[in-house]
């Protein structure tokens, strides 16, 4: 939509972009109140290392490491041993709970330098490959800058190499972390940016008709265009009323399970000559495919239906 920033995906350009993810989580509104950490799964986890030097490999990559001189302050990265790993975001505030973006690795030991796809959970875009080692003095290795998602492998090191320093065998997350990539997390913003975008929509509606004495069914007339990764998740419906007296309505109909869908309305309210609009937006109480039913006018004010809430 015109103007606004999908926070996360624009800024995931590579694993350099990781670090502006921590940063972010700390300020994203959708995160705060993201669940705490559940270990996932590790059925779904593949590495790809030999036997021969897989625990040769596990026992110098597994555990805490530090980023330095990136960013303003260290940024600690955790590889376990299921092919998990976690960037924790820097502390700003004392006694704020630590985030973290969790991102799954596989490795192929077969080359030299060894190869590491890098996934972060929730984006849609494809897994990073690059090249990795270890150093004479036990440090990281690895090429991170520059590298875009889907592009192919780097066969050799460049400027644009990073180096994690080990600090510790560690792999247990800090107590009270927040996964701030978590499925529910995501699935909130997209809600949140579902609710944004039928707000703006209604709000320009609005706007339009006092210009123009009628609505449109083109986002152009608006200014306004939905972006290809908006209507990946949603569909934006707009009615037309029939009369006078019936209001605009805006439906935003889920299309992946577990996504709660949404319908908006704006009901004209005559003063005399001066015709204003009461509007509201509301959702479905569980994820659901189909949207809520039609809110209604009571008093001039507009109601959600029963079987759906107020966002």
């Amino acid at each position: 939509m015109r103007k606004k920033q999908n926070y996360i995906t624009s800024l995931f350009k590579g694993i350099s972009s990781i670090l502006a993810l921590g940063y972010l989580a700390m300020a994203h509104p959708t995160f705060a109140n993201s669940p705490r950490h559940q270990v996932p799964d590790s059925s779904s986890v593949k590495m790809l290392l030999t036997p021969s030097i897989n625990n040769q490999i596990n026992s110098r990559l597994v555990g805490q490491w530090e980023l330095r001189g990136v960013f303003f302050m260290p940024i600690t990265i955790i590889f376990t041993p299921e092919g998990r790993g976690f960037m924790l975001s820097p502390s700003f505030a004392p006694g704020a709970d630590p985030y973290a973006i969790e991102f799954r690795y596989t490795i192929n030991n077969a080359q030299q330098p060894f190869q590491v796809d890098l996934e972060i959970l929730g984006e849609d875009s494809d897994s990073i490959k690059t090249i990795f080692d270890f150093t004479d003095d036990g440090r990281i290795r690895v090429e991170l800058l520059g590298i875009q998602p889907g592009e192919e492998r780097p066969t050799e090191f460049t400027t644009g190499a990073l180096f994690l320093n080990r600090v510790s065998s560690l792999t247990r997350l800090p107590n009270n972390t927040q996964i701030a990539n978590s499925p529910e997390t995501i699935n909130e913003g997209r809600e949140n940016q579902a609710n944004y975008t039928i707000s703006m929509l209604l709000g320009y509606q609005e706007d339009y008709f006092q210009d123009n004495k009628k609505f449109t069914l083109n986002l152009r007339d608006l200014d306004m265009e939905l972006t290809p990764r908006e209507l990946r998740y949603y569909d934006y419906v707009t009615y037309l009323p029939e009369s006078a007296t019936e209001p605009l309505i805006i439906t935003v109909t889920a299309k992946v399970p577990g996504l709660r869908s949404f319908i908006g309305a704006m009901f004209p309210i005559k003063n005399g000559e001066v015709e204003t609009f009461n509007s509201v937006v509301c959702s479905t109480i569980e994820p659901s495919m189909t949207p809520p039913p039609r809110p209604t006018l009571i008093n001039e004010t507009v109601v959600c239906d029963s079987n759906s809430r107020q966002f």
